[in-house]
């Protein structure tokens, strides 16, 4: 399917891959849970699995030259609690002055892989990245404008988004 869209849309800067990403090359069990929401799938067995599929994982550093990439780099991680692994995994690519990370954070799910929002939080400011929730806003109840709040601890939330980015 995206093999399909990149074609349909004229894209021919994009190179697919059938793996995962990881801090280290392995075989993981991704579940597919039955919750009716097809997004929901997670190397965390957590609720009712419906079906698992053998999934090879790798650090992201193997499978990308960060050097090679031109410009700024944009990297959106949603991975269902694996979010912290995916990054210890891009090490070389994160010391790029250009990169930025959007991350959909849930502590129980990132808690179940033995990290946390905290944690996560404090290695990536450890690299230079500095937290940051966005938030769309409405002016005169039509406009809307996107707010980027600077967070030096992360919020108390169930689950968010959220950017990190170096200062410029």
């Amino acid at each position: 399917v995206l093999k399909a869209h990149l074609v349909m849309n004229g894209l021919r800067n994009c190179t697919p891959s059938n793996i995962g990403v990881s801090d280290v090359s392995t075989e993981l069990k991704l579940n597919m849970f039955s919750d009716d929401h097809s997004g929901t799938c997670s190397f965390v067995a957590s609720g009712e699995v419906a079906k698992t599929v053998s999934v090879s994982v790798h650090p992201l550093d193997e499978v990308l030259d960060g050097a090679s990439l031109a410009g700024p780099v944009l990297v959106k991680i949603d991975v269902e609690g694996f979010e912290h692994r995916v990054l210890k995994g891009m090490v070389k690519l994160l010391s790029r002055p250009d990169v930025t990370v959007i991350c959909e954070l849930t502590d129980e799910w990132l808690r179940k892989t033995g990290s946390s929002v905290d944690a996560l939080a404090a290695d990536m400011a450890s690299r230079g990245y500095r937290m940051l929730l966005p938030e769309i806003r409405y002016r005169y109840w039509v406009k809307e404008i996107l707010d980027m709040t600077q967070r030096d601890t992360p919020p108390i939330a169930r689950q968010y988004d959220a950017v990190f980015a170096r200062q410029c």
